[in-house]
């Protein structure tokens, strides 16, 4: 995560690049490159919560089902709502980030989203910064697919097999091997993970060379008997913001980089990266 915004701040012309999130029940965060002074103000946190759906960018993206990268200065006038873009202006004004542009990888009508966004002051951003921005959007998306395979199979064997290792499996590799064993053919697992059918039977020549065998069904039961995948009829599980523990929830979330609001809760900062 620091890598991907430590890049995006370098690669745009921005004052802070951040990566958002925002699920159903009100809940949000955002995860900074690097703090910002003075802010968040945590009297603002709460109302932020009620307007995430109303700003400009997430209300585009909700409203036209359409989730290309663009920016604030983008969106149709009758499109944005007034209050909101009020709030936004009077907020992020002082703080040099008015303008914007949100990358997102997952949004959904239930206001779920994720999304790397960012921001400066003055002009809006030039046509070559949103074509950048739109170029760059495949990869976040295929590199959020193929963290969720891998959390898949976290999520039944906690630690890396040190087969896989020494077999010099890459993380593509192994998630194409996982789901191979689930019964997916190349289409489906080039679906899966966001790539060509041809990348796909790719990886499965690297596999079958560095597994020693010849054909799909003999991948498999090597990789079972070595522990390289699991056994299948393991739930999905999406990887999710972090929760936040005794130690690591505080009030003054001012010039925090990893900050969420929760309801009921309030404001929190959270340690770590997400």
């Amino acid at each position: 995560m620091d890598l991907l915004l430590e890049t995006f701040q370098s690669s745009f012309p921005c004052v802070v690049s951040t990566w958002q999130w925002r699920d159903g029940d009100g809940s949000y965060g955002f995860h900074l490159n690097e703090p910002v002074p003075g802010w968040p103000r945590p009297d603002a946190m709460g109302v932020w919560a009620e307007m995430m759906t109303r700003h400009p960018l997430i209300r585009w993206f909700a409203v036209t089902q359409d989730p290309t990268a663009t920016s604030i200065g983008r969106v149709p006038q009758n499109a944005e709502n007034k209050r909101a873009l009020s709030f936004l202006r009077a907020e992020l004004l002082d703080d040099g980030f008015e303008q914007q542009i949100s990358i997102p990888y997952r949004i959904s009508r239930a206001a779920t989203y994720r999304a790397f966004v960012i921001a400066k002051s003055g002009q809006d951003f030039s046509d070559e910064d949103v074509s950048l921005a739109r170029r760059v959007q495949p990869l976040l998306c295929l590199l959020a697919r193929q963290a969720n395979v891998l959390d898949e199979r976290a999520a039944g064997k906690p630690d890396v097999s040190p087969t896989a290792v020494s077999l010099g499996l890459t993380g593509r590799q192994l998630a194409v091997l996982q789901l191979l064993a689930e019964g997916l053919t190349a289409e489906a697992i080039a679906r899966r993970l966001a790539i060509s059918p041809r990348t796909v039977h790719v990886h499965l020549d690297h596999l079958y060379r560095k597994l020693g065998v010849r054909d799909r069904l003999r991948a498999v039961l090597v990789a079972r008997e070595c522990g390289l995948v699991l056994a299948g009829g393991q739930p999905r599980r999406v990887a999710e913001p972090p929760q936040p523990t005794d130690h690591s929830l505080v009030r003054d979330v001012v010039g925090q980089r990893f900050v969420a609001w929760r309801p009921g809760i309030g404001s929190l900062s959270i340690a770590g990266t997400p």
